[in-house]
């Protein structure tokens, strides 16, 4: 029997919070500061623009992937979230989907972390990866036809391949 597909964001609906800005409060100051020519690329290209300029400006400040990891790891679900994933997928064969303005790395990590990355058939995320400069962000896709969704990510257009 096919069961229900079950789709879901990922920061502030899995995670209870937004994967993006916690890793920013591993900066030295806790936070990104206001000064800082790093919020304006939010306004110009957008949010993995933005955010691979975070990742950067960290690992400038010799915040390690470890640091970051770890960060990941601790970040609580909502609650009932890993009893309705379980549920769902154990007793009623439900696929789920991820479709998440995050990334990769943070996603993955949570999941696996967690032990909850064999209830996920498909994580629809920008790609990010390691390297020598630190963590590095591209975006999903690029589209400009949806003004409800940001140009690296319609999740409207993804819902549509099921």
């Amino acid at each position: 029997m096919i069961g229900p597909l079950l789709v879901f964001d990922f920061d502030q609906t899995i995670a209870d919070l937004n994967t993006d800005v916690e890793v920013q409060k591993l900066h030295p100051e806790g936070k990104i500061p206001e000064t800082s020519e790093i919020h304006k690329l939010y306004d110009k290209t957008g949010w993995t623009d933005y955010m691979g300029a975070v990742f950067k400006l960290l690992h400038s400040h010799n915040i390690s992937k470890d640091q970051i990891l770890e960060l990941m790891g601790s970040l609580q679900f909502t609650p009932g979230m890993v009893e309705l994933l379980k549920t769902s997928v154990e007793e009623h064969n439900a696929k789920i989907i991820i479709i998440s303005d995050s990334n990769s790395v943070f996603i993955e990590h949570i999941l696996e972390y967690n032990g909850l990355k064999h209830l996920v058939d498909a994580v629809f995320t920008n790609p990010a990866e390691w390297g020598e400069e630190g963590l590095t962000i591209k975006p999903y896709h690029h589209q400009v036809e949806c003004e409800l969704s940001t140009q690296n990510l319609c999740k409207e257009k993804i819902r549509n391949i099921f």
